[in-house]
């Protein structure tokens, strides 16, 4: 009888907030993005603008042993103009051309030893001598933090000692400090790896089904998390884990802030609410928001997760219909996907890597099949509300879009389609706008801090309840 408790029942974490962890989860935030951020940008400036430079050959004996499927993105960067790099360094840790976040975190991080341990990393007589040195490479290699760790307030701190928060000005508000103004949590995931890190491996051993409620946003790429979980899997084979992604309180909202993260949402609370189309879900956001976490959750196999370990539920059976009505898009966008290759196929057109999968059509080499297997119910991905058992054909989509004549033209169609659609939650949500808001501090605790912010002084909030 010895952990027959373990055995029959359901262990189930949920998002986990607290008003103490809600400057630690957004210190720990801001840290891991800036430290994707700069090594992104230490990566391109040894590949565009080192001294030596690196040649494609250097290159792939250096990287695309492992990462192959880089091959072309590193040629392109090696063989365009410097003043490319000047135009796009600070978009470039937006980007993940179409893998996975972990899998491309990854190979910045290879790329950055290879570069650093083979002397080709230099920079000096270069616009970015200055900048490297701030930030040297042995430094940054240094900083590897697992995204789904929860880390102390002092190992926060250390690592803001070598990566500070950038004071950048959006308005009234510095973006290094606006993540002061919202409501952090932690990732059921990163709750339950901790959890598993707690207890001994005689009793995790006895544990058989956990459920993982995602149920509101969390910190530091959550749709990464999961990566954490292999080892635990792998550990113990009887393990099942099933992942719940809210796709109302959590992944679409997640996927509305593009960018610069939350500032749209304070361009929206200093314009009054101006703009009535940002008081909707914009369909312009919906694919990526489902595609980062489909994308995800298929590497998760590649990297030795048992068969049968794991499931992921898209959650939106509160409001089905209009759940249903929102999955529609992803079908949709995986047909145009299709269908955007079909077209270069039929006009004998090779795109650059770049190009291809840099344009708003793509979102990953998987993402139009990965549809289809979870609309066809033979996927480990699942949907909790109804969303039909055919999928849009990319035939469909090249007679609506006859007469392109280029990328371009697909672009501009598939912002116009995009645009013309939007949503509007319906109770019992509250409005689109009510939802994003709620991410935010109330207004006068808001105020306040920032106030403190602009005298110096390190300001603690109370959030409201979850």
């Amino acid at each position: 009888m010895d952990g027959l408790a373990l055995k029959i029942n359901t262990l189930t974490f949920s998002t986990a907030y607290s008003e103490d962890e809600r400057i630690q989860a957004g210190r720990w935030d801001w840290v891991m993005a800036s430290i994707a951020r700069r090594k992104n940008c230490q990566v391109w400036a040894a590949t565009l603008l080192g001294q030596p430079r690196i040649t494609h050959t250097d290159v792939k004996d250096l990287v695309i042993t492992r990462f192959p499927q880089f091959e072309s993105l590193l040629k392109e960067w090696t063989s365009i103009d410097d003043s490319f790099f000047e135009s796009k360094v600070y978009n470039i840790h937006t980007r993940c051309w179409g893998e996975p976040r972990s899998v491309y975190h990854g190979f910045i991080n290879h790329a950055l030893r290879c570069f650093y341990e083979n002397g080709l990393d230099k920079f000096e007589g270069t616009v970015s001598e200055e900048w490297h040195s701030e930030y040297p490479t042995p430094v940054m290699l240094h900083l590897d933090p697992r995204p789904w760790c929860i880390p102390s307030s002092d190992e926060i701190a250390e690592m803001n000692e070598i990566v500070p928060f950038e004071r950048n000005l959006v308005g009234n508000y510095n973006h290094a400090d606006m993540w002061k103004y919202m409501i952090h949590g932690f990732s059921a995931t990163a709750v339950a790896i901790r959890f598993f890190q707690s207890i001994s491996k005689t009793t995790f051993l006895q544990l058989r089904n956990v459920v993982l409620l995602e149920d509101r946003e969390s910190v530091a790429y959550p749709e990464c998390h999961a990566m954490g979980l292999i080892e635990f899997c792998q550990t113990n084979p009887l393990l099942h884990i099933e992942r719940q992604v809210n796709i109302w309180n959590n992944l679409l909202l997640a996927g509305s802030e593009y960018f610069f993260g939350d500032v749209p949402l304070f361009d929206i609370i200093q314009s009054n609410f101006e703009n009535e189309s940002e008081k909707e879900l914009q369909s312009v956001h919906i694919g990526k928001a489902f595609s980062i976490w489909i994308e995800e959750a298929m590497a998760l196999y590649d990297n030795g997760m048992p068969s049968n370990s794991y499931t992921l539920i898209f959650d939106g059976d509160l409001v089905p219909d209009l759940s249903s009505s929102v999955f529609e898009v992803v079908k949709e966008e995986a047909a145009w996907q299709d269908a955007l290759d079909e077209w270069y196929k039929q006009n004998s057109i090779v795109p650059k890597f770049e190009e291809r999968r840099g344009h708003s059509c793509y979102h990953s080499e998987r993402f139009p099949q990965a549809v289809r297997d979870i609309v066809e119910g033979t996927s480990f991905i699942r949907c909790n509300f109804p969303i039909g058992d055919t999928s849009w054909d990319a035939k469909q989509v090249l007679e609506m879009n006859q007469g392109l004549v280029n990328e371009y033209e697909w672009e501009d169609r598939w912002h116009e389609q995009r645009r013309a659609l939007t949503f509007q939650t319906t109770p019992p949500l509250p409005t689109w706008i009510e939802l994003r808001l709620s991410r935010v501090l109330p207004e006068e605790e808001r105020e306040a801090a920032k106030s403190s912010l602009i005298e110096g002084r390190d300001y603690q909030v109370k959030a409201w309840e979850w």
